[in-house]
């Protein structure tokens, strides 16, 4: 139905991104669906409702955005003051426990593409595989991985990999996630 990418520029500052799909069929650069993607509107939406229910220009729901951004703003604002006062504590501010909850990566095979970071002669270091077990008390993922071990991570490009699929090489990747 939508994503979130949130990007730490500097110690103080955290660029944050959400994203929804708020008509549907969602489709890739090609034209073909993505698969297990999700609208609120449209063929196979969320939710049904008066025959227009776009705006003028065509869009989804009118003033839903709106509607979606003030409230997003208020939910993510309450909980980014929980945790300051906590201060940076998810666990101590409460967030941690529903982030864990609600987190749909945690159990899933993965693959971790290493952002932002270079290793010996400017290299990226290679993609991390296995399965994302747990979301640690400083919200980053714990992954067990393919041969062993467990790393945490903070910052990455996460993808889902198929369902019984191996949590190795790319081409078990599930698409739209």
């Amino acid at each position: 139905l939508g994503g979130i990418l949130v990007e730490g520029r500097g110690a103080d500052l955290v660029l944050l991104g959400v994203g929804m799909n708020l008509r549907g069929p969602v489709l890739q650069a090609e034209g073909r669906e993505v698969p297990g993607a999700v609208s609120l509107w449209g063929p196979g939406g969320l939710r049904s409702g008066p025959a227009g229910a776009g705006g003028a220009d065509g869009r989804a729901g009118g003033d839903l955005r709106e509607r979606l951004e003030s409230a997003l703003t208020t939910a993510l604002s309450a909980e980014l003051a929980a945790l300051e006062s906590a201060g940076g504590d998810g666990v101590s501010a409460g967030t941690h426990g529903r982030y864990t909850m609600t987190c749909l990566t945690v159990g899933r095979a993965v693959r971790v593409d290493p952002l932002g970071e270079t290793g010996a002669g400017g290299a990226q270091p290679p993609s991390l595989h296995g399965i994302a077990r747990t979301i640690d008390a400083h919200g980053r993922l714990l992954v067990d991985l393919a041969g062993g071990g467990r790393r945490a991570v903070d910052i990455g490009d996460v993808r889902h990999l198929r369902p019984g699929g191996p949590a190795t090489g790319i081409e078990q990747e599930e698409h739209g996630t």
